[in-house]
């Protein structure tokens, strides 16, 4: 399990915790596979596909009420020159909260060898989701009755990612 200690005494949403908040999320395990298709085409596939038990998350000991869902992840990569590899990637990941929201994101990205055993990697993800969510989410307080609609969130991801690798 995963666990995360909330502690706060600001403002969130309106409403100032009145106690610390522990919320345990379960662990989580995925699947991959990655297709080189070799040959003269150097260009790979690769699919993730992984799971969340989020139905048992808890915050203060008591159930959130949180869907189950499953992310799938798709990429592609395809090498210009040896050492010049670009990819774009597709995520789909339905929110834990609500079963009818999504969060789509498209990752862009590109490596560049520079010897045989350093690889430096770059790449931007752009996600975005739209959805109504409680002025007051239930991890804060679980005593708060979930409405519909009081609060509109419109959620953009930007990631960039910079990386270095040192192959043995």
């Amino acid at each position: 399990a995963i666990s995360m200690d909330i502690k706060s005494d600001r403002e969130v949403l309106g409403v100032t915790p009145s106690t610390d908040t522990k919320l345990q999320l379960p662990s989580y395990v995925g699947f991959g596979l990655l297709w080189d298709f070799g040959g003269r085409y150097e260009t790979k596939f690769a699919v993730d596909i992984i799971p969340f038990a989020f139905s048992g998350a808890t915050a203060r000991g008591s159930p959130l009420n949180w869907y189950d869902f499953t992310a799938v992840k798709v990429g592609v990569e395809h090498s210009v020159r040896e050492e010049l590899p670009l990819r774009v990637g597709f995520m789909s990941m339905p929110f834990y909260a609500d079963r009818k929201v999504e969060l789509v994101a498209f990752t862009f990205g590109a490596g560049y060898k520079l010897s045989e055993n350093i690889i430096l990697d770059g790449a931007f993800q752009y996600g975005k989701r739209n959805y109504s969510y409680p002025t007051v989410p239930a991890f804060m307080d679980p005593a708060m009755p979930v409405t519909e609609g009081d609060s509109l969130v419109d959620e953009t991801v930007q990631k960039v990612l910079v990386g270095v690798n040192y192959r043995w």
